[in-house]
């Protein structure tokens, strides 16, 4: 949908994936400008952002941190030269921006879809998730990779069902998680990895597209579904729990975890 629809999100989610390789190799200057191009659309990267300069903070990579705010000012001035009042424009978009989109938080999808306790339980989910977040935070301010990118895709994940107003089209910027979740499959399943993930690729490219067709809203024109807000966060916020304790540790404990069993 982001491609067909010309959705800027998608090059959001192009320079989410480089910028956290260039964190993982050390190329922190990169990594700041890739972060800083993801604000083309703050919403959707705003909490992100927030534990990485929280992280880099912590672990006193300050390049990060100064590449990502200088070049973030060097494109608002650059915008500014063009168009001057480019700042109140956007505020004005962002405000008008639910009035004419179907719902665009969790909240507000799960009181469309389930109109006598919907409110309530999405409050609650939006609460424990800002709970898990705050702790997860917590853990992942070590140096480790492997812990620190775990929390990372969680937060990229746990996001998506906060207060910030957002829409499905968005969650392409969750793909990195899904190649993560596959990742961590394939070492910990070597023999059947490939054919759990296939299998996992195949449910998500149908069943999705059948669930946004199946419950498109007519109206002056054709408008997904709340629904739509459900199935892959609630999918990838559970495999990445499952996978937990596997995905923080290095690989090499699980084989020998297998071969002291075997």
């Amino acid at each position: 949908r982001p491609l067909i629809n010309g959705n800027v999100v998608l090059l959001i989610a192009l320079g989410l994936a480089g910028a956290f390789l260039a964190i993982r190799d050390g190329r922190d200057e990169l990594a700041g400008v890739l972060l800083a191009l993801t604000t083309i659309k703050p919403q959707v990267t705003l909490v992100v952002l927030v534990f990485i300069v929280l992280w880099a903070i912590k672990q006193s990579r300050w390049r990060i941190i100064f590449w990502l705010g200088g070049s973030v000012l060097l494109l608002g001035f650059a915008s500014a030269l063009l168009i001057p009042d480019w700042i109140v424009q956007n505020l004005r978009e962002v405000l008008r921006y639910p009035g004419y989109n179907p719902p665009g938080t969790i909240i507000a999808a799960m009181t469309e879809i389930f109109p006598s306790f919907g409110r309530r339980v999405s409050v609650a989910i939006v609460i424990i998730l800002a709970v898990l977040l705050i702790v997860e935070w917590w853990f992942g301010r070590h140096k480790l990779f492997r812990r620190f990118y775990w929390t990372l895709c969680f937060t990229l994940v746990a996001s998506q069902w906060l207060f910030i107003q957002t829409d499905p089209g968005n969650f392409i910027i969750m793909m990195p998680v899904l190649v993560y979740v596959m990742q961590i499959i394939d070492e910990r399943w070597q023999t059947y990895g490939q054919m759990i993930n296939i299998i996992m690729m195949l449910v998500l490219l149908i069943g999705i597209w059948i669930i946004f067709i199946s419950t498109l809203e007519y109206g002056l024109q054709p408008q997904q579904s709340p629904v739509m807000f459900l199935p892959l966060p609630a999918l990838l916020m559970l495999l990445m729990y499952w996978f937990r304790w596997w995905a923080i540790r290095p690989a090499s404990l699980w084989y020998e975890e297998i071969n002291s069993v075997a």
